[in-house]
């Protein structure tokens, strides 16, 4: 298991995000009892990114939008097939 302590409100966030503008895969991700898991995976990469962008010298703003790739995933609509894109994380 991911430890979240470090992770703040991100999970929910994602949770939130995913059911909003993606339900179909939250809930696929819900009847497989994945969500949760799913939703700290993608906190815990978001979080990653964010530390290394700022390691690597950008600024929060930049940093910050390219870790919230992860925090927030595109619309089905806009996106119905993820593999194009941005992986989301798997256990």
């Amino acid at each position: 298991m991911i430890p979240t302590d470090h992770l703040g409100t991100w999970p929910e966030e994602v949770k939130r995000h995913l059911q909003e503008f993606r339900p179909n895969h939250a809930r696929e991700l819900e009847q497989a009892g994945r969500l949760e898991a799913f939703c700290r995976g993608q906190a815990s990469r978001a979080k990653a990114v964010l530390d290394e962008s700022l390691d690597s010298g950008l600024s929060y703003d930049m940093a910050y939008e390219l870790a919230g790739q992860y925090l927030f995933l595109p619309s089905e609509k806009d996106a119905p097939d993820l593999s194009a894109g941005i992986q989301p994380y798997t256990d």
